[in-house]
């Protein structure tokens, strides 16, 4: 009870990164985690104690359970750390002026960013599912098209101007980068085309 607002603020400051709090209760105290009709246990355990070890205990299991939570803390910054990661990264892409879509390998649009639907005229809304076909403008061949997978199928990245239609029918110029995206395995898994 004593240390109950400083532990819950020390949690609170931590968060979204666990911090965790191991309790270790004498036995002789074990009455206190009655969770049923403890008011300690209700309003200090739920919020502020992950564990609680009724001690004596063998020091290598206190070790084990120690190293535990220890383990638990570190999963959690590694996940916080690759979450601000992955925001920095939809914020570049967000921001960044140039249109950008991904697709899965069926070219199927999983993406689109803010300046593809300014660029385009389509809305994300419109575009996720679709083909980036719908932005053909019948002025390449369908050869033309052809080249870029045989470019992407070999693991490489395809450049080249590209004539467009905006949804209002209009055309547009534009400089295009196609890479393949790969999957833990090495195996191609998506693909990113910058404008």
């Amino acid at each position: 009870r004593q240390h109950q607002d400083a532990l819950r603020q020390a949690k609170r400051d931590a968060e979204p990164v666990l911090l965790p709090v191991l309790l270790l209760l004498p036995e002789a105290r074990s009455e206190i985690i009655d969770l049923d009709g403890g008011s300690i246990a209700d309003n200090v355990f739920g919020t502020t104690i992950d564990e609680i070890v009724s001690v004596p205990i063998r020091q290598a299991e206190l070790e084990w359970r120690i190293q535990a939570l220890l383990r638990l803390r570190a999963q959690s910054l590694r996940l916080q750390a690759r979450t601000n990661t992955l925001a920095l990264f939809q914020k570049a892409v967000e921001n960044s002026g140039h249109a950008a879509i991904i697709t899965d390998t069926d070219a199927r649009i999983k993406y689109v960013n803010p300046a593809f639907e300014e660029l385009t005229g389509y809305q994300g809304s419109e575009a996720i599912g679709a083909n980036p076909r719908l932005l053909q403008s019948g002025i390449q061949t369908e050869s033309y098209y052809q080249r870029p997978w045989k470019t992407l199928e070999n693991g490489r990245i395809w450049r080249e101007e590209i004539v467009n239609r905006k949804k209002d029918g209009t055309l547009y110029h534009a400089f295009q980068i196609i890479s393949p995206i790969q999957d833990q395995d090495g195996n191609v898994a998506n693909y990113v085309a910058i404008q």
